[in-house]
């Protein structure tokens, strides 16, 4: 009924992993099994401090069970490792060296898993710029599914191409400029599509620059979703130069968000927000369909068009377990 109060459903995990590398994982998709990969643990020989794990841990959503299956391990261990899943194989790409030196590196520094032979093979070695910058912010799958494209903390870019297995430099300070992209990018003809506190920003890849205003439409839904975080003093942004923010939504009202691809060029929006519970957020989802248009100025515009979830709303929402909303992607 219109108007009556709405509880959201909570969301019971489909299971629960117990391993020792519960931080710095990177995750991904392939099929029906969902892949943890990476991470840190503790060094044995050195009680208190962590290294890099080489642990793959595999859930099959078909399995009708609720355990994770030891993996293959990987050739050499990676903390924070970007994992993409491409044409039936995963890609684990980088870390952060432990203490920013590049004979910390990993060796491999990126590898492939094959599920059909059950086993990594090395990549070739990066450029030494990627060595030397270690942390990676961003990453997409670009070119038609044909490059990997990551983005480097300092604001190096770099693409490995997957047929052509060779990496190569790339321009992004214009990525940059409108301030730091991090996770995945979700990416529709040519434009790649991250969320930034309550807003969807595109970036032309062909023109190698941000569109001028987010993604129209979708601003005022998320708006209206929230449950503002408390404010936290001494807020700083992670971005530098970051995008301005309207008045309806406070920038530390949503901590974090993803963009990720479903499918025939549609897109799924996910971001949280505070909830009153203990150990508790708010999980919240738009499904969209980006347009790009020229304006009657001559500027390059992206509206979304959401899709109604019931008659009344364009988002679903769920009560989920835990405090950080670490990754997001489609099955």
């Amino acid at each position: 009924m219109r108007g009556a109060s709405y509880e959201p459903p909570y969301l019971e995990p489909i299971a629960k992993i117990q391993c020792n590398n519960s931080l710095c994982f990177g995750c991904v998709s392939l099929d029906s099994k969902i892949y943890l990969i990476g991470g840190e643990v503790e060094d044995t020989n050195n009680p208190g401090v962590s290294i890099p794990s080489k642990d793959v841990y595999i859930f099959d959503m078909k399995s009708g069970s609720t355990e994770w299956k030891k993996g293959p391990s990987m050739r050499s261990g990676k903390s924070l490792p970007k994992v993409v899943a491409l044409d039936g194989r995963i890609y684990a790409i980088g870390c952060t060296p432990s203490h920013g030196y590049i004979e910390d590196a990993p060796k491999p520094w990126a590898e492939v898993y094959n599920p059909i032979t059950n086993s990594w093979t090395d990549l070739p070695e990066p450029p030494i710029e990627i060595l030397k910058d270690g942390w990676i912010d961003g990453h997409a799958v670009i070119n038609n599914g044909n490059k990997i494209l990551v983005s480097m903390y300092n604001g190096g870019g770099f693409t490995y191409d997957v047929k052509g297995m060779v990496w190569e430099k790339v321009a992004l300070k214009p990525l940059l400029e409108r301030g730091s992209w991090y996770g995945r990018g979700a990416v529709v003809d040519d434009v790649m599509y991250s969320y930034y506190h309550g807003k969807v920003y595109g970036y032309d890849l062909s023109m190698n620059k941000w569109l001028e205003s987010p993604v129209l439409h979708l601003e005022n839904i998320v708006a209206a979703a929230v449950t503002p975080d408390p404010l936290t003093p001494g807020y700083a942004s992670p971005c530098f130069n970051a995008p301005k923010v309207t008045n309806t939504l406070h920038p530390d009202a949503v901590p974090s968000g993803f963009v990720v691809n479903i499918g025939k060029k549609k897109l799924g929006l996910l971001w949280c927000s505070y909830s009153s519970g203990a150990g508790q957020r708010k999980v919240y989802c738009i499904t969209f369909t980006p347009s790009k248009y020229c304006n009657a100025e001559g500027k390059i515009v992206v509206t979304g068009a959401a899709d109604y979830m019931d008659y009344y709303r364009q988002y679903t929402q769920f009560i989920v377990e835990g405090q950080l909303f670490d990754d997001c992607f489609a099955m």
